[in-house]
């Protein structure tokens, strides 16, 4: 019996039997081809999750040998979401994303193989990219909302930031020329989240601008308008809520702040 390694391939092997004062000399010849041995790809981590725009994420990924093959595998890995993507070595393990916008992107590690080892791809893996930043028009011009400030991480995705007209009735005597600005700010999940926004009119807002809140507070469940309190200068209005506390609709420290209001004359 002879063993030992060989590579991939295919390889002839002759056996040779000298004879003796008995038998005769023979001969026998057999092939034996090695393939390449398989492999599984897995994206094991990719944090921050959720991440902002911009952000840098890292993605950590592993490639396997599966069984009866051995050995260590060599290369690059590529992590994409199908418009930006990096590339590691497999012996690195990671390598980082930066997403240019936001929405729900959905990851794929591949592996390109070597001159031992077939390539693999993983299965998919759901990232969350958040803006911190959202623009609208709800009749009176453009309107910009950012986070400025604060724990919380960025607008939800899933109800997206809207631009809309102000809920009936409205206050007495009150407008709103630019309407309301709702929103869900995604927030740490132990109820610690606190975020300053930051809103940008087209046009400096009247002396004696109040910005009116739509929704319940402590002493009243049933969703009605009140004033929250902001700083409003020029054309800006800027405000500070904290998860669960005025301001938040449900009023619950639970991991989002839910809001919607807008300046009134």
């Amino acid at each position: 019996t002879v063993t030992g390694g060989f590579g991939v391939g295919s390889h002839a092997f002759t056996a040779d039997y000298g004879g003796d004062s008995t038998y005769a000399a023979s001969q026998s010849t057999t092939n034996l081809t090695i393939n390449k041995a398989s492999t599984t790809t897995t994206i094991t981590s990719d944090n921050p999750d959720p991440s902002v725009v911009s952000q840098t994420v890292t993605v950590n990924y592993a490639v396997m040998v599966t069984s009866p093959g051995a050995g260590t595998p060599t290369g690059n890995v590529t992590v994409s979401d199908g418009t930006v993507s990096c590339t590691g070595t497999v012996a690195a393990g990671t390598c980082n994303l930066t997403f240019t916008s936001a929405g729900t992107k959905t990851l794929t590690a591949a592996y390109v193989g070597d001159a031992n080892f077939n390539g693999s791809s993983s299965s998919t893996e759901s990232h969350q990219v958040l803006a911190t930043t959202a623009q609208g028009d709800a009749g009176g011009g453009t309107v910009t909302a950012t986070i400025t400030d604060g724990t919380c991480i960025g607008f939800a995705n899933s109800p997206p930031p809207s631009f809309s007209a102000a809920p009936t009735p409205l206050p007495t005597s009150v407008t709103f020329p630019y309407g309301v600005f709702g929103f869900t700010a995604v927030c740490p999940s132990n109820g610690t989240g606190t975020l300053t926004l930051t809103l940008t009119y087209p046009k400096p807002l009247p002396a004696g601008t109040q910005y009116w809140k739509y929704g319940p507070t402590p002493d009243n469940a049933n969703p009605h308008w009140y004033v929250l309190p902001a700083t409003i200068i020029g054309n800006t209005a800027v405000f500070t809520i904290t998860d669960g506390g005025l301001g938040d609709d449900d009023l619950v420290a639970d991991g989002d702040i839910e809001d919607q209001g807008g300046p009134s004359v």
